[in-house]
């Protein structure tokens, strides 16, 4: 377990579900019982506000670039989510997605195929997996959003896909360093976090405005926009364009975020699901003859969006996966009024946290709360998931609650249900570690130490 998130059991433990935490210049008021953070969610504006992405913004503002739909605040936010949200959160447009996906899946399967044969040691299993998921989950968003391939399942790997990979990595590492203390006072001296910030930044944004320039070739706006309208296979690029909602560099800065959160959440989760399975062979072969029966039923080989509705287990590794491991431990919130939360008035503009990766931990929340049991959460299984008495849904909120719930999810989970279906269909899972792996914290949750899973062909 990370030594932060053990230490925020261990408060919560001696000072109960809601106490004050500084870290760095920042102060926060903690929450971990399912009560208290739904009275902060139920508090939330209209334009609810999060924790500012300080580093961000200031390379924003050095480099006079525009806001996007995770830094933006108030009805500049709102519009960004409104104009982007109506391509990747109906349903039906989501769905849409599916043939995409199940593409770059198909590559992905090939490409484990190939590491695991010809990088391997002869033992089945896949070297460096975490990498591997983070070069199929980067795969699959540029050609989700930027609607073209960038070769991240190829081998070799283009040299400039592998170096937009290390400058996200980058950006990360070094924005956490300053997040907690003073950017602007990183750049005013010019230190070495900063200019490592500064440089994985201008490598991002170059990279990423190269990619929509070539699109932009390659489209004719005129065919898109139909009296306002948007042509309804478009991809999300396109969208963007056609729906004359955002500027040019609007649509840069909005890709790029969207580029970084929907690599994440896919990638760790996927790691960590297999993690589980490999160590759980019953639940394994319960999924692969969950699935199998599913694609019988249509005599499909390959899963498509409807198919999941009969895949109750699938959905229910991947939610347990999200409540051992939430890609964000916590979630965040800056109330615009005074709040009285748990018996305790809370001052508006105070910084306020809903500890998931603490409740996910919670005996008084969940049964064996360690323990890997998909079974919590499917219907009539005999577990409850009780909070205060009765069953919560703010007990695991892994994507947010509420206006600013991560505009993603319905994407993500497509992704990553469509990916784990495939695996388990193709591979038999084996976990070839000799201790258990535990969570680190690098901006976000990520497995500590490799994951060693071997991956024999069904």
């Amino acid at each position: 377990m990370d030594k932060e998130e053990a230490l925020r059991i261990d408060f919560t433990k001696k000072y109960g579900p809601i106490w004050k935490e500084r870290l760095g210049t920042l102060e926060f008021v903690n929450l971990a019982k399912p009560g208290l953070v739904e009275a902060m969610y139920r508090n939330d504006s209209r334009y609810p506000r999060r924790l500012d992405m300080k580093p961000w913004k200031v390379y924003r503002a050095h480099r006079d670039e525009s806001l996007g739909v995770l830094t933006h605040e108030g009805k500049e936010w709102h519009r960004a989510r409104r104009t982007i949200g109506k391509k990747i959160m109906p349903p039906r447009e989501v769905a849409g997605f599916t043939g995409v996906i199940n593409e770059i899946v198909t590559d992905m399967i090939e490409r484990l195929r190939f590491v695991r044969d010809t990088k391997g040691e002869g033992d089945g299993v896949v070297p460096d997996l975490q990498n591997e998921m983070y070069k199929w989950s980067m795969e699959s968003v540029f050609k989700l959003l930027l609607e073209t391939r960038i070769g991240c399942l190829k081998e070799p790997i283009p040299e400039e896909s592998q170096r937009f990979i290390n400058a996200v990595g980058q950006m990360f590492a070094s924005g956490q360093i300053m997040f907690l203390t003073s950017p602007e006072w990183f750049r005013r001296w010019n230190l070495k976090p900063w200019r490592d910030h500064e440089a994985a930044w201008d490598y991002i944004f170059n990279f990423a405005k190269k990619s929509i320039d070539d699109r932009l070739q390659e489209l004719s706006l005129a065919a898109l926009v139909e009296e306002g309208g948007v042509v309804e296979d478009s991809g999300i690029l396109s969208h963007l364009l056609a729906s004359q909602q955002l500027s040019m560099k609007e649509v840069y800065s909005n890709s790029c975020e969207l580029l970084l959160a929907g690599v994440d959440t896919t990638s760790n989760t996927l790691a960590w699901a297999l993690y589980e399975l490999s160590r759980h062979p019953d639940t394994q072969e319960r999924l692969a003859k969950e699935i199998e029966g599913a694609l019988a039923k249509k005599d499909r080989c390959i899963p498509e969006h409807d198919d999941l509705q009969c895949m109750p287990l699938l959905k229910g590794v991947i939610k347990e996966t999200l409540r051992l491991y939430p890609v964000v431990p916590a979630n965040n919130r800056v109330l615009d009024k005074d709040v009285a939360i748990g018996g305790y008035h809370i001052p508006k503009g105070t910084m306020i946290g809903s500890l998931q990766y603490v409740m996910g931990r919670d005996p008084e929340i969940y049964p064996d709360p360690h323990t890997f049991l998909p079974d919590r959460w499917l219907r009539n299984s005999g577990e409850e998931n009780q909070a205060d008495g009765r069953v919560s849904s703010f007990s695991s909120l892994p994507f947010g609650f509420g206006p600013r719930m991560c505009i993603g999810r319905r994407l993500a989970e497509l992704e990553m249900h469509l990916a784990l279906a495939r695996i388990s269909k193709s591979f038999k899972l084996r976990y070839h570690g000799t201790e258990e792996v535990f969570p680190a914290i690098r901006g976000i949750l990520v497995p500590g130490s490799p994951l060693k899973i071997s991956f024999r062909d069904r």
